[in-house]
């Protein structure tokens, strides 16, 4: 891996959508910035061509372990087609779990990877952090900003994080257990059984009535809202995401 204040920075792309010319232009462009601003001319360079099916992202890793050389960062959207008919459509947060394992049971560092996704959300940024990625935006963020994150991930160790507007909202972590369930809008019976997998002792519906009472009472209670009876559970985590809570949205949960 080259050092982070080489010449040239490598970048492997995972993607179905964009191709090498389209990477190879940014990132010509955003050295050319750099050139007529007086700044360093470093650039990044594809590591190899942009790989298109989550198959040949891990031939690729693979061979690169064998050689012992290794991208400085990989980009990757987040679904790529499945590799043939009888794979199954894999997500960035699969594909970066399936890196980092490799990683460690070669006792190596992560590369650095990013997350750059028409289906950005804060709950998939989030995954893909706890996975073992550093970063994620959307596609609403441009090439420049792209280029931008990349040498900002590869050079200061920037890493995502969720930045609600002020003020957070308090809960227990019992009722914070629930948003997950909330936002998937689950019926109850499926929350009960959920919520008794990962707390390992049973809840009751009882238990899920009386989290989401308190869910809505500390909701109007410290933002000063008027949510009468239950609410609806998308909205309840809406208004959660919104003030500082942030969980992993039960489809990317480890099975």
């Amino acid at each position: 891996m080259t050092e982070p204040d080489a010449a040239i920075a490598t970048v492997l792309v995972m993607d179905d959508r964009w191709r090498a010319s389209n990477f190879e232009q940014y990132f010509r462009d955003h050295t050319s910035d750099l050139v007529d601003e007086g700044l360093p001319a470093d650039r990044f360079e594809l590591f190899g061509p942009v790989v298109q099916t989550t198959s040949l992202f891990r031939a690729t890793m693979l061979r690169a372990f064998k050689d012992g050389v290794l991208p400085d960062v990989v980009l990757l959207d987040h679904l790529v087609p499945p590799s043939s008919k009888a794979d199954a459509e894999q997500s960035s947060v699969r594909v970066m779990r399936w890196l980092r394992d490799e990683c460690a049971a070669r006792e190596i560092d992560v590369p650095k990877c990013v997350l750059w996704t028409a289906r950005y959300s804060p709950g998939l940024a989030y995954a893909f952090v706890r996975a073992g990625g550093r970063h994620a935006l959307g596609h609403e963020a441009g090439p420049d900003q792209l280029v931008d994150l990349l040498w900002r991930v590869l050079r200061d160790n920037a890493v995502w994080s969720h930045a609600p507007d002020p003020p957070k909202l308090q809960l227990g972590d019992k009722t914070a257990a629930l948003l997950p369930y909330l936002e998937a809008d689950l019926p109850v019976h499926e929350i009960t059984a959920g919520l008794t997998r990962d707390e390992r002792k049973d809840v009751t519906a009882d238990h899920v009535h009386d989290r989401r009472r308190a869910l809505v009472s500390a909701i109007n209670e410290q933002l000063g809202m008027k949510i009468v009876g239950s609410g609806l559970s998308t909205s309840l985590a809406k208004i959660a995401l919104e003030h500082g809570h942030i969980w992993e949205p039960l489809e990317f949960r480890e099975r």
